[in-house]
């Protein structure tokens, strides 16, 4: 079946010149002796690294790959300990490009020569004119830990701190210090340090730059001895156990989730004849108070499992302290990547941005599809989206023949249609694409695609119809691919009209017609009086989990974890439920369309 989309990726392609060709020609020369010193760089070679980047700066002083080497030969003379040839360098890089894009990254390494240097004032202001500037967040993270632990460490006189503070604003000199002080707890090896200060820092800041990089602190900790293990159930005995609930219940996602919860025990009594009791924790998604509750019910011996938190950022403290205590705790709502990898004994339930990536890349290419371009939000959701994405579409024998990236809020996405639609058009030869000679497109000449599938991976719906509305008046025959940012009907009322050949995966799809998310809509209404929404259907899968895993024989900390461990695979609220034996993270979800302006699923198999 083929599908027609208002997009024009197969435009005309730009001539080049004989200009053009000798620029390039000597442009290849002088990118071929830098790459071959960054290759001595990256071997640890660096006397004869630092011999070729002085070389390509003699030799083309002027040239805009020199700002590149001036930096990489910087950082060779500090590998070198050549550390005031160094800081010269730079001085030389900001006096040759003063707009360079590298001058952050050249301070940085004028920080490292001053500490190297025992100058640790100097090196302060070093870090501090990182965090200033214009650097990538990256970058600025490195500055910020190193001038943290300068701080948390002592290193720093009184004046001296008073002075980087007049600098940087006392707000962001405190997240620069509470930050450090994260990392330096994880270089001592402290899990219960980390924890505690991480989950400080994500509730005073949490809308740092830093807070990811604290989060995958959180994910790192490593597993400690539980502080109380539960004694082992007898043979035949009936067993009291306690499933205990983090999430804030004083909110009306909360109450979705705890109803969610509520309606799976009650519809799935155990066969075992042991006792469960559920027990709710008001988290009020804070960091802080999720991880002191998980801190407590660690402590509680009849705790064999904890359910939580609602979000991501509650949920990576909780998580990192249960998984050191070895209490598993499935988390059904939080959708950041990389919460399940924090340990062996935690598991997450919803979709997560590189789920999903998976997922798409896996049904595309199943269906026949071979090339693809990406256009992906650069915050962590198109990120790790369209990584996980490309990786799966290489790993299928499939090919991505163009990457573009914006930031997000962009609204003009034409540099990058028009960059995409130029690769397209260089792909197909002379293929020409007819512009749309009527409202409905039906004149529009069909052309072989040289782009089988367009991922578009944002999950904000405002960025998905303003992409599709000025991809052009052009019809072609090819696919847009997407996650759970495109399942909004506003995106179906805006342009479902347009799109017949969009396909996109979420975890949830409330036209479910499947019997259990049916039994499940049905039973929540006729005990609560409303319908329910995603996070029910997620927390009633997640305590469906769980409940599976007793009856499993799962009845305490240790034999839950292995059941869990062991797979899941059934029909939920929320489609089908895969927990892959030894995965800890949920691959099922239903893959979607839009047909006459109405999201249905793509077919019978798009579970």
């Amino acid at each position: 079946m083929v599908f027609l989309l208002c997009a024009g990726l197969l435009l005309h392609p730009q001539a080049g010149t004989a200009q053009r060709s000798g620029r390039a020609a000597f442009g290849q020369e002088v990118e071929t002796q830098f790459q071959n010193a960054l290759d001595h760089y990256t071997k640890g070679e660096f006397a004869q690294a630092r011999a070729e980047f002085q070389a390509l700066l003699d030799l083309w002083p002027r040239h805009p790959r020199s700002s590149a080497a001036a930096l990489m030969l910087a950082k060779t003379l500090y590998k070198l300990q050549e550390y005031n040839l160094a800081i010269a360098t730079v001085a030389q890089l900001y006096e040759g490009f003063p707009e360079s894009r590298y001058l952050p990254e050249g301070d940085l390494v004028v920080g490292d020569c001053r500490f190297r240097q025992g100058d640790m004032g100097a090196a302060a202001d070093a870090y501090a004119k990182v965090l200033r500037g214009a650097g990538d967040l990256r970058l600025r993270a490195r500055a910020a830990d190193r001038l943290g632990e300068l701080v948390s460490t002592g290193r720093l006189s009184s004046p001296q701190k008073e002075r980087i503070k007049g600098d940087l604003t006392s707000s962001r000199f405190e997240e620069v210090v509470q930050f450090g002080q994260v990392r330096w707890a994880f270089r001592l090896g402290r899990p219960d340090l980390v924890a505690s200060r991480a989950a400080a820092f994500l509730k005073a800041f949490p809308d740092s730059p830093y807070a990811g990089e604290v989060r995958v602190l959180m994910r790192t900790i490593p597993e400690q001895p539980p502080v109380a293990a539960a004694p082992p159930a007898s043979a035949g005995r009936p067993t009291r156990l306690k499933v205990a609930v983090l999430c804030p219940v004083s909110r009306d996602l909360g109450k979705e989730l705890r109803d969610g919860i509520l309606l799976a025990r009650d519809l799935m009594p155990l066969v075992t004849g042991d006792t469960l009791n559920i027990v709710f924790e008001d988290s009020e998604d804070d960091p802080v108070t999720s991880v002191k509750l998980a801190q407590k019910l660690a402590q509680d011996r009849e705790v064999v499992a904890i359910v939580g938190d609602l979000t991501s950022r509650s949920t990576v403290p909780a998580a990192a302290v249960a998984n050191a205590a070895q209490i598993p705790l499935v988390t059904p709502t939080a959708s950041e990547d990389g919460i399940a990898s924090i340990g062996n004994y935690v598991f997450q339930i919803n979709a997560t941005p590189g789920a999903q990536g998976r997922r798409i890349a896996e049904y595309a290419c199943h269906a026949g599809m071979k090339t693809f371009a990406i256009l992906a939000s650069l915050d962590p959701y198109g990120k790790h989206m369209a990584g996980m994405f490309a990786s799966n579409v290489e790993a299928f024998g499939g090919k991505i023949v163009a990457r573009e990236w914006y930031t997000p809020g962009t609204t003009d996405f034409q540099n990058h249609i028009q960059r995409i639609r130029e690769i397209g058009a260089a792909l197909a030869g002379r293929a020409v694409v007819a512009p749309d000679t009527s409202a409905t497109g039906s004149d529009t000449a069909r052309v072989t695609p040289a782009i089988d599938g367009l991922l578009v991976a944002t999950q904000s719906s405002e960025e998905v119809i303003l992409i599709v509305s000025q991809a052009g008046p052009h019809h072609f025959a090819t696919f847009l691919l997407g996650g759970d940012g495109w399942n909004s009907p506003h995106i179906s009322r805006e342009v479902g009209g347009a799109l017949e050949n969009v396909l996109f995966v979420s975890k949830y799809f409330e036209d479910a017609r499947d019997t259990v998310a049916r039994r499940f809509r049905e039973a929540f209404r006729a005990r609560f009086g409303r319908a329910p929404n995603v996070a029910s259907a997620l927390g009633y899968d997640a305590m469906t989990c769980i409940l599976n895993a007793i009856a499993a024989g799962g009845n305490s900390r240790e034999a839950l974890r292995e059941r869990l461990v062991a797979g899941q695979d059934f029909s939920g609220a929320t489609g089908r439920v895969l927990l892959a034996s030894g995965e800890r993270e949920n691959r099922g979800m239903y893959v979607l369309t839009i047909r006459e302006g109405r999201i249905v699923l793509a077919d019978e198999e798009g579970q």
